[in-house]
């Protein structure tokens, strides 16, 4: 070969295909050809890999050819990361003025310095499905809760929202198990969501009998202007374009109308403090909001932030955090499934109604303090439509 290109072995990509050792920050490769004038030809086992191929096969890599240069899986990525780095809250395009500021195995948290926008790039994210994100043997599990306990606990989200919006139509995007919603009902307002998760919708339809959709919000039929309320209890976060979900929302709601949602907060008192032990930190989780990026976005699509409270979920510290902890004095942390976390909420919460009654009184109590004092891990946002 007159032209000698870039070849990939297990641990480096190096010019004449001399393969090195392996480092804690490349990723595993099958041998392929990186050749500056033909299509890549690098296949990985590694998810974040695997999407940096498939995005660049068939493109030319003559503007990464150096002579005798060692470049690493990670370092190829972060060209393909930088080129489709755009913000999008403030719409800034500029290389420069994005940062690093978490890398993980299989994922990266990216920030704007123009608005302070945290967010995971496309590379890392494209291949996420959430075709199975909830199980059969969850559902299971779910099934063998406490259900009048997980409605109670949504009660006091309920009554935040009739301060500001008494009664009316209430959709629920993104209605996960369904209790949210059954508290909305039993509280008078005329209920209807969606929910992608086969298993979550089943559930919602058939144990709670609540009218739930099973498909793609942007496919969903509704009229323009007809719902009062719209809440999305973490969901935005998972949305890669949320202000073409904002936009549907928009025309969903009346004039007037209130939407509600809760998202990670990136700066909040828990985030500060865990760094990148923090909880929310996912490959799943595409956007990190603070209060200014999330008020910026909402006024950009139409919306007046209402008021924001920092938020804490007792019952995601209990599964997330409390959980983990006790399995790891046990030394078995390393396998903790959605399924184990199920079982060990309901063997938690198996208790007499009267003591739950007071446990439900006691976490409302808690929650409001902590928000109050604005300790917590998210934010949940009162916002209406523009007249």
């Amino acid at each position: 070969m007159n032209n000698p290109g870039v070849v990939a072995s297990d641990a480096k990509v190096r010019r004449n295909g001399k393969g090195g050792k392996n480092r804690s920050n490349v990723f595993p490769l099958d041998v392929g050809i990186l050749h500056p004038d033909h299509p890549v030809m690098v296949w990985s086992k590694h998810p974040s890999c695997k999407g940096f191929v498939q995005k660049f096969r068939g493109t030319s890599f003559r503007y990464i050819q150096k002579s005798h240069a060692f470049l690493t899986c990670r370092k190829l990525l972060s060209l393909h990361v930088m080129a489709d780095m755009h913000c999008k809250v403030c719409g800034n395009v500029e290389q420069q003025r994005f940062q690093q500021v978490y890398a993980f195995p299989t994922f990266e948290v990216w920030s704007c310095t123009v608005c302070n926008f945290h967010f995971v790039p496309p590379a890392f994210t494209e291949l996420v499905s959430y075709d199975h994100y909830k199980t059969k043997a969850e559902q299971e599990t779910v099934r063998q809760g406490n259900d009048w306990l997980k409605i109670q606990r949504h009660k006091s989200r309920l009554r935040k929202i009739n301060r500001l919006q008494h009664g009316g139509k209430l959709f629920d995007l993104g209605v996960g198990w369904g209790h949210f919603l059954a508290a909305a009902r039993d509280m008078g307002y005329n209920v209807s969501g969606v929910e992608l998760s086969e298993y979550q919708w089943e559930y919602a339809t058939r144990d709670l009998g609540l009218p739930v959709e099973h498909m793609n919000f942007f496919d969903l039929p509704a009229s323009p202007g007809s719902t009062d309320v719209i809440t999305m209890w973490d969901v935005l976060e998972h949305i890669e374009d949320a202000g073409a979900v904002l936009d549907r929302i928009h025309d969903m709601l009346c004039d007037n109308g209130l939407l509600v949602l809760q998202v990670p907060q990136i700066d909040s008192y828990i985030s500060k403090k865990t760094r990148d032990k923090w909880s929310m930190l996912s490959h799943t989780h595409v956007n990190y909001f603070s209060p200014s990026t999330i008020t910026r976005l909402l006024q950009d699509h139409g919306f007046e932030v209402l008021k924001i409270r920092s938020s804490i979920e007792l019952k995601l510290l209990l599964m997330y955090v409390i959980y983990p902890r006790k399995r790891k004095k046990q030394g078995t942390a390393d396998s903790i499934s959605s399924d184990d976390r199920q079982h060990y909420f309901n063997k938690v919460t198996n208790r007499p109604k009267w003591i739950l009654r007071i446990a439900v009184f006691l976490h409302d109590v808690i929650y409001d303090l902590l928000s109050l004092l604005n300790i917590g891990e998210e934010m949940v946002v009162y916002a209406r439509k523009k007249a």
